[in-house]
């Protein structure tokens, strides 16, 4: 199965780091975090690899990546998560692929997902979903004086969340666009939905950092220091 980790864009969230590296390449812990990922991509037998980036840091990328089989798909400038994949993916896709974000952490396990997609007939894609997503503030419960009865320093979301991982089928290629910068979150699953198409949700009680967010850039270090971060 074809695989695609989204390593594009241009990071500013976590500026000034992005100014030397690009997002996905900043260091948790041992190594980078794109690493990481493809690493969890490749022990769980997933080999056919290609990573998205951007022209102006691609010697970076070959030059991490030179012991590994990897492919890179390389665009001039960042044209959005959906754009990047599809000028990745629509030369040669017309089997069911998995897309990965590059700035995602989680201890997913990619071969139930694409087993849960596999069993739905009428999917276009399954999107990797988890609750054990940490919050950056604190969270406080009120009775009703508005006596505060329970605080909560930066707990868990209690709503499902996407984790940057879905599986997917070619036909979703055609609500893509790479003549402009396009997201697939924001851009394609509204316009899959609005078509009617079918979208499944597949959960894992697993953690969810996303390394944009310099909160969870710490933990995700921190975590890996101690061997936590990918099982």
């Amino acid at each position: 199965m074809r695989c695609f980790v989204l390593a594009g864009g241009f990071g500013s969230r976590l500026q000034p780091y992005t100014d030397v590296l690009p997002k996905c390449l900043l260091p948790v812990y041992s190594k980078p975090c794109a690493r990481w990922i493809v690493e969890h991509l490749q022990n769980q037998g997933f080999s056919n690899i290609t990573i998205c980036i951007n022209e102006p840091y691609k010697e970076l990328w070959m030059h991490e990546f030179r012991d590994l089989n990897i492919k890179f798909s390389v665009t001039p400038k960042p044209l959005g998560s959906a754009g990047e994949l599809l000028r990745a993916a629509v030369v040669d896709i017309q089997e069911t692929f998995l897309m990965v974000y590059g700035d995602d952490l989680s201890f997913l396990n990619y071969r139930k997902l694409v087993e849960f997609h596999r069993s739905k007939a009428d999917a276009i894609g399954t999107l990797a979903l988890t609750k054990k997503v940490p919050l950056e503030v604190g969270v406080v419960t009120l009775n009703d004086q508005g006596l505060i009865r329970e605080f909560r320093e930066k707990p868990y979301l209690d709503l499902m969340a996407w984790t940057g991982v879905a599986c997917l089928e070619p036909e979703i290629l055609n609500y893509m666009d790479w003549t402009r910068e396009t997201d697939f979150a924001r851009d394609v699953l509204p316009s899959v939905l609005r078509d009617g198409k079918k979208l499944y949700g597949y959960s894992e009680d697993v953690e969810w950092l996303d390394i944009g967010s310099i909160t969870h850039f710490k933990k995700a270090s921190e975590k890996a220091q101690k061997g936590e971060l990918i099982r």
